[in-house]
């Protein structure tokens, strides 16, 4: 995962802290955040809490910054 982008799980985690459909995004200092839970994992919590999940790039997420960005750009050249 990268820094500044959003996931969503596909696939919980083993011990169940991330579920199928949670929105996470890292942190640079190394946590995770997660949208559902309104909170995030501490940094040294992150291997357990995430061993067994399977994340993926949230394409929504993707989709409407791309729709904001292709937006901003129209502002600038009109």
């Amino acid at each position: 995962m990268e820094v500044g982008k959003r996931y969503i799980v596909t696939k919980a985690s083993d011990d169940g802290t991330f579920e199928v459909g949670d929105h996470v995004s890292p942190n640079s200092d190394g946590s995770i955040t997660c949208r559902e839970a309104q909170g995030w994992i501490e940094a040294c919590d992150v291997e357990a809490a995430t061993k067994g999940a399977v994340i993926e790039v949230d394409n929504e997420w993707v989709k409407q910054r791309k729709n904001k960005l292709i937006a901003e750009l129209k502002t600038l050249t009109a």
